[in-house]
């Protein structure tokens, strides 16, 4: 045994630099595959704010498209023959009108024009939406 002492000993001399690389080479994959991961997080984010912030310019659009047809029946209305001072509830038919008018300017995502409306879109994050 004590003439093996030299080859055991001249062994683990000769492994230290290898387990030394060995070990370094798992980090240094450890710390790639953590990138890579982290690059993978980054890239679903940035898809998920993108889809999110499409789906609300279609819900801008949609309320758009839906005050649309708001106007055309406030329109109808103002196009009645019905006495502008007759009274429901406590208000005058142009009262009510005009409350009309001031809740659809309120509703339209386009009132602020277009700076507005993607500055509601660029509001939108990758948590906006939880489904």
């Amino acid at each position: 045994m004590e003439g093996m002492l030299p080859d055991i000993l001249a062994t683990f001399v000769a492994a230290g630099p290898l387990l030394v690389q060995q070990r370094e080479d798992r980090e240094a994959a450890e710390r790639e595959r953590q990138i890579a991961e982290q690059r993978r997080y980054e890239e679903q984010r940035h898809r998920k704010r993108d889809a999110n912030r499409w789906r609300r310019f279609r819900e801008l659009a949609q309320n758009w498209h839906d005050l649309a047809a708001v106007r055309d029946f406030l329109a109808a209305l103002r196009s009645m023959n019905v006495t502008p001072i007759a009274e429901i509830d406590g208000r005058s038919v142009d009262e009510w009108i005009a409350w009309a008018e001031e809740w659809l300017q309120r509703a339209d995502p386009t009132a602020g024009g277009v700076g507005s409306v993607f500055e509601r879109i660029a509001e939108i994050t990758d948590w906006t939406y939880r489904d």
